[in-house]
């Protein structure tokens, strides 16, 4: 992981805008899989309904989408060595959920 510590201001400002732009990119490519790979068609067909049927295919939906991005973020963070915390991940998907 990069130390952000004794760096000049400027350097942690271009590496924090290189990590949040390789997050981006990652939850975009994890979202557009997610939903066109992972999703299923009953879920794609039903998640809309008002019913418990439309609730249950919408859980499920966000669940798979949330592991999906899970899976591409953590992948991306070991490549990369992204320097990201667990609370700032955790917070994340929370918020995104």
């Amino acid at each position: 992981m990069i130390p952000l510590g004794p760096l000049p201001l400027e350097r942690k400002l271009l590496i924090m805008a290189a990590v949040f732009a390789a997050v981006f990119i990652t939850l975009y490519v994890g979202h557009l899989v997610g939903d066109h790979w992972v999703q299923s068609g009953h879920q794609a067909n039903t998640k809309g309904q008002k019913n418990r049927a439309g609730r249950m295919a919408c859980a499920g939906h966000v669940v798979s989408l949330t592991l999906t991005k899970a899976v591409c973020l953590t992948s991306a963070a070991l490549v990369l060595d992204l320097p990201l915390t667990l609370w700032g991940i955790v917070l994340g998907f929370c918020v995104d959920a």
